[in-house]
Parts: structure tokens; C-alpha cells; sequence
């Protein structure tokens, strides 16, 4: 066992040395600390304000795009880098950022910072501009815009506390090299500084113990070098931290981490030591809350944002489920049913992915075979799961008009949440990738699942009914029936 081991000052720094990657939370440009939380609400509060420009102050090109509106109505504005440089010297004249320094920084730099910003609140899960070039505030965006100040520090460590590492906010070669890590960073912090004695950690500890390690049952092994590295003399701990030679990216990334913690109501960070300021908060979060937190291998970016940009913690069984079938990881979603020991909901739990397995198989049926939904249809490239900012399209298509049909099957969703849902998607298309053309949808529905308040969903569109129809289809989607 470690704790009976008599280490050698080499031992100490073995498990920085001998790992090849570690944490990487946020961005190392940008060092944040609670006083800075004023200025992140500006700045998130002037993107959202010039996130939209007026019909008729676009560019010729992209006019024509939008001919079929009123000139005084407003877009989502594309966010270049010519745009991030007028938005940049309007945020300096209402004195939101400072000017440039001019003998210490360039111009590329302190363009920088608005992009730092921008980091931020993606790996936050606030805002993040699409692949179209529009920014896009998820719900827990605009619950922190709307907070007092004084709520600021708390919905932040909401935030922080969902985060998981690695996720998609990681790009290309760094999620792929990332993948063997499996940990909640902040949730594993904060139960690792409940167990240590004075309850604090120092920026060499947590660079030298804590963020190498890729699993949240790894604690145990963080505390008992950090017991074990305080024992020593002053000197020798010296010694272990000029041994490691801890890199300097790294230590700057160690820094910015846990001066981010220290902005929650939970911790304060002083003098490089992340310290315990609020126990009985802490307390909940780690027995609470950390049992419940369950590790999502997400496939895509958009697909985690949703998640992050959430507002509720602890997603159910049944919906994780849902999203490993839905990409196709079949042996990853018969693995959730281990989540709970309740028989009770292991049994249902098994029901439930027969059936999201069967309408799998009926999705991929229309995938193959659009023209039995409907003549003329023809599914667009990449359109099974088809990712925007408001989750996954089930099947994104167009009809012989090449006008955009939105098909969702239902999939036991409510019938004000599947209507909802596709309403949703309709306007996400109609936005960014329809041109003007009318965005229609299509409901799919099992055999025998048509209800009277699905019907009256439909019913309530009144003049514009064919807006979406509702397809009924057995499984093996012989037969189908338009049931409008």
C-alpha cells in the first residue's frame, strides 16, 4: 500500500513526470479571479446586445439571402474577425474593456482577449458562436444575465461543477489524445481538499498530484502523496518541485484553474493556495451531488454544450440511454443500466432500450429508404442526427422542392414535448440554413400511438396544419399512414 511506503524524494515528482498529459480547463491567456466577474457579465451582456444587425445594414452579398424580409428586421450577425474588431472599439468607448497597450501589447493580442472571453463561455456552457458565425446563449447563459450580482458566484459553480474533462469543447488531436480521461475536475478538487488536513491545496500540489490523474477514484492516491509530500522537510519539498521542473504552460493553466474555483461561494484562492471557505457547501456537493454526476462520453460538441448549457444537474438513465443509441453506441447505453442498483429501474430501464433499439432500426430504415415517408424526399448530407445548437435532428431532409423537412420520431417523448421539440428544430433551419424557404416537419409515430392530445398539438398550428404531419409506421415502416 502507498500510505505504508517509505517514498523517495524522486517518488514525489514520478507521477507528474511520467505523465504525458494533464487537466487542460481553461484557457491560460486569461487570468480570472472573482473581481473580473463584474467585466464577464459586460462582456456577455454586449455580445448578446450586438448579436443581431438590422436586414439592411447587410453586406450586398448576403442581402439577397434575406430579400424576403423587412429591411428593418433583425439577424443573427456573423462574428468575423473584421466584426470582432468593431465590437472591440465599441466595448473600449463604453469603457467595458481597457484600450491597448500600446508599448506591451499588439493589436493581435488584445484582440485576443474578446476570444478568450469567447473561450470562456463555451467551456462554461453560457454562449459559443455556431458554424454559422452566430453566437448562440444557451438558457444557463441567460440565467446568469439576468442574475443579481450577488447570485453570480453561485451559478458560475453550477457551471463548474458540471464540467467533466476530457469533452468536446477539445478539438481534433486533443480530444482524441484526451480520451482516457474520465473525471468531474471541480467536484474532484473539492472532495479531495475536504479529506486534506487545513483543507487547502497549493498550486505545486495540485500540478504535481492532482492533475495528471484521469479517473475520480483516484483521490484516495492524491491525498496520500500530498499527506506524505507536506511531511517532508521544507527543503526537500523544494527539492521534489525543482525535480519535476513542471512545466511552464502548465503551471499557468494550474494557476488560472484554481483561481476560477476560488470565484465559487465554496473556495477562495490567496497566495496560490485554494483554500475551504464555505465546509457545509462543500460538504453537500461532494455527498450530494458527486454520487449523482455521471460521465457522458459525448460525440460532438454541440451534443455536450446542450448538456452544459442546461440549467438542471443530473440527467436520467433513460435520456443517456436515448443519446448513446441515438449515436449509435449500443454497448455503451446497456452500460447505464449499471447506473442504479434499484431492480425496480434496471428492469425498466431494459424495456425502455429494447424499445429505443427498435426505433432505431426504424430510423434507419427512413435513413435508407426517405421516399416512404413521404415521395420526393431525400435525406441531406450528414442528416441522421443532424447537430444544432438545440440538440440532434433525428433525420434532417428535403422534399422535391429542396425546401428543408424536419422528421423527429417521437420516441415516448411527451406530446407537447415531440411537438415542442420539432417546432424548435424548424425555426433552428429556418434561421440558418433555409434562405427564406418554408421549413416544414414530420412527426413519426409508432402504430397504435396516435393520441388525441398529439392531434390537438398539431390541430393548434390552425391555418398552417401542413406546417408539420403526423406519419404513423410500424417498425418494419411497411404500410406507412399519413394520418393528417
Amino acid at each position: 500500500m502507498l500510505c505504508k511506503m517509505k517514498l523517495k524524494l524522486s517518488e514525489f515528482s514520478k507521477l507528474y513526470k511520467t505523465s504525458k498529459k494533464y487537466w487542460y480547463i481553461f484557457p491560460r491567456a486569461q487570468y480570472f479571479n472573482k473581481d473580473n466577474l463584474k467585466e464577464f457579465h459586460r462582456v456577455l451582456s454586449f455580445f448578446k446586445k450586438v448579436q443581431y444587425i438590422r436586414v439592411k445594414d447587410l453586406p450586398s452579398r448576403q442581402f439577397e439571402l434575406f430579400s424576403n424580409l423587412d429591411p428593418e428586421d433583425c439577424i443573427l450577425r456573423e462574428c468575423t474577425t473584421k466584426i470582432q474588431k468593431k465590437i472591440q472599439k465599441q466595448m473600449i468607448r463604453e469603457g467595458i474593456i481597457k484600450p491597448r497597450a500600446q508599448n506591451r501589447q499588439s493589436e493581435a493580442d488584445h484582440l485576443a482577449n474578446i476570444r478568450n472571453y469567447i473561450n470562456l463561455f463555451q467551456k462554461l456552457g453560457l454562449a459559443y458562436f455556431n458554424k454559422q458565425h452566430h453566437l448562440f446563449i444557451s438558457k444557463a447563459g441567460d440565467q446568469f444575465l439576468a442574475a443579481r450580482t450577488s447570485a453570480w458566484q453561485e451559478l458560475l459553480e453550477n457551471q463548474i461543477t458540471k464540467l467533466q474533462f476530457c469533452n468536446p469543447s477539445l478539438k481534433g488531436k486533443d480530444l482524441r489524445a484526451y480520451q482516457g480521461f474520465k473525471v468531474f475536475p471541480y467536484l474532484f478538487t473539492l472532495k479531495l481538499i475536504l479529506s486534506l488536513e487545513n483543507q487547502f491545496i497549493d498550486n505545486k500540489e495540485f500540478a504535481l498530484f492532482v492533475t495528471p490523474l484521469r479517473k475520480d477514484t483516484d483521490i484516495n492516491k492524491a491525498k496520500l502523496l500530498i499527506e506524505k509530500f507536506r511531511g517532508l522537510p521544507e527543503k526537500a519539498r523544494r527539492t521534489v518541485i525543482q525535480d519535476a521542473r513542471i512545466s511552464t504552460p502548465h503551471n499557468a493553466n494550474s494557476i488560472v484553474t484554481l483561481q476560477f474555483f476560488g470565484c465559487t461561494p465554496t473556495f477562495e484562492f490567496k497566495r496560490s493556495r485554494l483554500r475551504l471557505k464555505n465546509v457545509k457547501r462543500a460538504t453537500f456537493l461532494a455527498k450530494k451531488v458527486y454520487p449523482k454526476m455521471k460521465f457522458i462520453e459525448y460525440a460532438k460538441f454541440e451534443d455536450w454544450f446542450k448538456y452544459m448549457g442546461d440549467t438542471t444537474f443530473e440527467i436520467p438513465n433513460k435520456e443517456i440511454m436515448e443519446y448513446y443509441v441515438d449515436i449509435g453506441q449500443q454497448a455503451k447505453a446497456k452500460q447505464v443500466i449499471d447506473f442504479t442498483d434499484d431492480i425496480d429501474e434496471q428492469k425498466s430501464l431494459k424495456e425502455i432500450l429494447e424499445k429505443l433499439f427498435r426505433e432505431r432500426l426504424l430510423e434507419e430504415a427512413l435513413e435508407k429508404n426517405p421516399s416512404a415517408l413521404e415521395e420526393g424526399l431525400r435525406l441531406v448530407k450528414n442528416g441522421r442526427q443532424f447537430p444544432t445548437d438545440v440538440s440532434n435532428i433525428d433525420l434532417l431532409m428535403q422534399d422535391k422542392d429542396r425546401k428543408y423537412v424536419v422528421v423527429e420520431l417521437k420516441k415516448g417523448k411527451t406530446e407537447d414535448d415531440v411537438v415542442g421539440q420539432t417546432l424548435r428544430y424548424m425555426g433552428w433551419i429556418s434561421q440558418n440554413l433555409s434562405k427564406g424557404k418554408l421549413v416544414t416537419g414530420i412527426i413519426v409515430v409508432a402504430k397504435g400511438e396516435i393520441t388525441n392530445k398529439l392531434e390537438m398539438a398539431i390541430k393548434g398550428l390552425q391555418t398552417c396544419r401542413d406546417l408539420i404531419k403526423l406519419k404513423e409506421v410500424p417498425i418494419t415502416i411497411d404500410n406507412i399512414r399519413d394520418v393528417n
